[in-house]
């Protein structure tokens, strides 16, 4: 350690000593958070930097292209985030920063852990805390860790969000390696902080319509993966499928609502019929709230009627649809 970084440290902590009005426990809170933080060489041994795919946080678009080539998509996220998507990999970056990684593939293996995985297996490796912080934006950040579905973890300075099946053993779906930073700015957790003074976000903007118009390709990709762990065949894209499921969305968001029926009363079947559609069959899955498409058909999985159309291999057509975080799938068979 440099002697300039370690009188800095010092000198920090003694001028939060000195001037803090927070009680002393916070004090000695902060300063040992601090500590571990910026310097663990002196309050416990460094974590091993575990790499995804010879890749990790912090990579810049050329080495990623170096390594892999060309991305097979390219798609918008919130927050400025551009998504390179790969075979295995699900690469989010900013800046020509990577800033997130998510696989839901069982062949890629994170420090040993690996989708299909029991959360009981997970946690093995990784320690639950049901308040986990960091300190990021010069402040101690908690978040809140309640959720049986979606789980945050806690590797070195990294965070990781792992996505359960709570109605198949809480089975690893899929794994999301990010940037601490990013689970506030992205507002993936409810959270808390403690600062001196009030700490400043960074601001980014999302381009709703490029990232509304990439999802619905998204939740395809998405639903698929799950289909083939469950030895089901994949779905093929549907524009006007697509149609009518963007319409619903839409609808729901303009009229501030949440239903299987329009605002007017029409059902997803009317919408399907009026693009043109003739089936045999038919579903409608439907969300809304969620932070991006990841998320979103996950939150499908972990619930019993939705996951069902997701699945059924009676299913063979889909169209999804997009607007202002509402999520709609239209699902039919010709006939």
């Amino acid at each position: 350690m440099k002697i300039k970084t370690l009188l800095k440290a010092l000198l920090l902590i003694g001028i939060i000593l000195l001037f803090a009005t927070v009680n002393p426990l916070t004090i000695k809170d902060y300063v040992a958070e601090y500590i571990s933080e910026y310097f663990p060489s002196i309050s416990a041994p460094s974590a091993k930097p575990y790499t995804i795919e010879g890749i990790n946080l912090g990579d810049s678009g050329e080495l990623i292209k170096g390594k892999f080539g060309e991305p097979q998509k390219i798609y918008a996220g919130i927050e400025e985030t551009t998504w390179w998507i790969y075979e295995k990999l699900w690469i989010g970056l900013r800046n020509n920063e990577v800033v997130e990684i998510f696989y839901n593939q069982e062949k890629v293996n994170y420090g040993g852990i690996t989708t299909g995985m029991t959360r009981a297996e997970v946690e093995k490796m990784l320690e639950f805390n049901p308040n986990p912080k960091w300190i990021i934006y010069k402040a101690s950040i908690t978040f809140t860790n309640d959720l049986d579905k979606k789980v945050l973890y806690k590797r070195g300075k990294h965070a990781l969000i792992a996505y359960y099946d709570t109605l198949d053993n809480n089975r690893l779906l899929g794994l999301r390696i990010i940037k601490p930073e990013e689970l506030v700015v992205k507002n993936f957790f409810g959270y808390q902080y403690r600062s001196l003074y009030t700490p400043k976000f960074p601001e980014y903007k999302t381009d709703m319509a490029k990232v509304n118009r990439d999802q619905g390709e998204e939740i395809l990709l998405l639903s698929n993966i799950e289909r083939n762990k469950k030895g089901v065949g994949p779905l093929r894209w549907s524009d006007l499928a697509s149609r009518s499921a963007l319409k619903h969305s839409k609808d729901m968001s303009d009229h501030n609502y949440f239903s299987h029926s329009f605002s007017d009363g029409r059902t997803p079947f009317d919408l399907m019929k009026e693009q043109g559609i003739t089936f045999r069959v038919a579903s409608e899955n439907i969300a809304m709230g969620y932070r991006d498409a990841i998320e979103a058909v996950y939150g499908w999985m972990n619930s019993s009627g939705h996951r069902h159309s997701l699945l059924n291999p009676d299913l063979k057509r889909l169209g999804a649809g997009v607007y202002n975080y509402y999520y709609t799938q239209h699902f039919y068979t010709p006939g």
